[in-house]
């Protein structure tokens, strides 16, 4: 899990860091792609956070040797690292994707997990004020079917995969997929 969590911090610095380069991309589609590798970028460091308590926070690619190792950061350096990159993707990820891009972040993911760092960070009060944004403001509404029982079967079922409550799922199998993480 913890080379697979740094390979994709590696991949999200190495977006960033080329975005600055000459390319063809307009400010709009470098902006888009700044946010979603920001969002992944604090979405990984975040599961590092997680499970390995103060894991190293890496903001750059290598570009020697020398500075492959990196020593651990403290929880204030990660949380801050972390609702940092969600902040400029709620500001710049769009707020829903059409159907053909089903499972990419968007603001309002973007500003649910602040207020899910938060939660672990515990500061209940920026929590909720994250939490209420998404509940008033976003496009999710709870699946009603007036069986309580029943709706908390089709909120996890199978043929129910990307529904009105899901504000981020990831998206898995399909036939370019082999199932295994």
């Amino acid at each position: 899990i913890y080379t697979q969590l740094y390979e994709g911090i590696y991949r999200c610095n190495a977006i960033i860091e080329h975005l600055d380069l000459e390319n063809e991309l307009t400010d709009e589609e470098k902006g888009r792609f700044e946010a979603e590798a920001k969002f992944l970028r604090a979405f990984f460091h975040f599961e590092a956070l997680k499970l390995f308590g103060t894991p190293p926070l890496v903001l750059e690619t290598p570009k020697s040797l020398s500075t492959l190792a990196v020593g651990n950061a403290t929880k204030d350096q990660l949380f801050t690292q972390i609702l940092s990159d969600l902040t400029v993707a709620s500001t710049k990820l769009p707020a829903v994707w059409d159907d053909g891009n089903t499972g990419r972040a968007t603001k309002w993911a973007a500003k649910a997990y602040i207020g899910k760092v938060n939660v672990w960070k515990g500061d209940k009060d920026a929590a909720i004020t994250a939490f209420e944004d998404v509940i008033q403001n976003g496009p999710f509404l709870l699946i009603d079917t007036g069986n309580p029982e029943k709706d908390l079967e089709d909120v996890f079922a199978l043929d129910n995969e990307n529904n009105s409550e899901s504000i981020f799922e990831i998206q898995f199998g399909g036939p370019n997929s082999d199932d295994n993480i």
